[in-house]
């Protein structure tokens, strides 16, 4: 069982006001359509995509977690999208890129399956924080950055290639 499993019925009491709070000020800066396509990387319950009001398609290796996630409810990792390219109007992961095992691949395959529009936050205090904004910024342009309480929150465009 992992960390994540384990606080399946006290996540939303120890990081949902956090989640929630990063997630309306995603949601004031993206306009999405019913009809809009929503991959949430790491998404645990879904805090961060429920104020999106379209189609959601939800990753995580949590089970536990998952399994509150209202949409399509995908148990996999984001090294391994099992999604065609450009298949998503927008990709959004929330306070969870500083968890996957292979930054750089996951980056790989976010970039390969958005249309356009990815929001990644980080931690502001994850020790990991510079090798990833590094990695970002070689894949993707950097229309936004929003310093939000504990994260950055990043507004990427995919690089033409």
């Amino acid at each position: 069982m992992t960390y994540y499993d384990s606080i399946k019925d006290s996540y939303a009491g120890l990081h949902g006001e956090e989640q929630h709070n990063k997630a309306e000020i995603i949601a004031r800066e993206i306009m999405l359509e019913k009809t809009d396509c929503l991959l949430d990387v790491g998404c645990g319950t879904g805090i961060g995509s429920d104020l999106f009001d379209c189609i959601r398609t939800g990753i995580d290796t949590s089970k536990e977690l998952l399994s509150q996630f209202n949409g399509t409810q995908i148990l996999g990792r984001a090294e391994e999208l099992p999604f065609d390219d450009k298949s998503f109007d927008l990709v959004l992961s929330v306070t969870a890129i500083h968890n996957f095992s292979d930054i750089k691949k996951a980056l790989d395959k976010i970039r390969r399956v958005a249309k356009k529009k990815v929001v990644i936050t980080i931690l502001k205090r994850s020790e990991k924080k510079g090798e990833i904004l590094r990695l970002i910024a070689e894949r993707f342009n950097i229309a936004k950055s929003i310093i939000e309480e504990k994260d950055e929150i990043l507004f990427l465009e995919v690089k033409n290639e």
